[in-house]
């Protein structure tokens, strides 16, 4: 990294696209990730320091702006206060997606990868009302966390439909926002 610090940071929400602008980004020849997608630096591992984050990076990575994508960020005041203090100006990215179909695409995905859930005896609407779901559905709550921390000219969302309906409109806009070039290369039709 040419610097200590990153650039920008995707705090979340998981099953709205994080994985899509990873894929982006990690394609870009000005724009530097940790190797793999989630550090998880600022939560579980920001006792390990500085040293141990800057080791998640390719050595020698001449890019114009680094950063990670972690979705978990969002959902906790310590990290988003974290990144805050890591870099004053970080660019923070978020996307939010409907409560109840990301619900049902984290199920689908926990079954896809072997998690067991037991069989889903909670209905539809339980599960809506569970509170662990509502926590992380608070989207009014937790923007205004982000937004109680880092000023807005620094902060950027979309919508899960935008990245549905015209990726690479999405990847212009936060092209544009983090001031590197837009990757026309990257394949949109994935």
């Amino acid at each position: 990294m040419k610097s200590e610090i990153i650039d920008f940071c995707y705090i979340g929400v998981d099953k709205a696209g994080s994985t899509w602008l990873y894929e982006y980004l990690k394609s870009h020849c000005e724009v530097g990730l940790p190797v793999s997608k989630e550090t998880f630096y600022f939560t579980k591992f920001y006792n390990k320091g500085e040293a141990w984050f800057q080791d998640q990076f390719p050595k020698n990575d001449t890019s114009l702006v680094f950063g990670e994508v972690c979705h978990d960020y969002i959902f906790s005041k310590n990290s988003l206060e974290r990144l805050y203090k890591h870099n004053k100006e970080i660019k923070i990215i978020f996307f939010l997606r409907d409560p109840k179909t990301k619900l049902i695409s984290n199920y689908n995905f926990w079954k896809k990868v072997g998690v067991d859930t037991g069989p889903f005896t909670l209905t539809l609407d339980e599960a809506l009302k569970s509170e662990s779901f509502i926590k992380k559905a608070l989207y009014s709550k937790i923007v205004k966390n982000v937004l109680d921390i880092f000023p807005s000219k620094n902060v950027f969302y979309a919508l899960y439909d935008d990245l549905q309906e015209d990726p690479e409109k999405l990847a212009k806009d936060i092209s544009n926002f983090l001031k590197v070039g837009f990757n026309s290369d990257h394949d949109f039709k994935k």
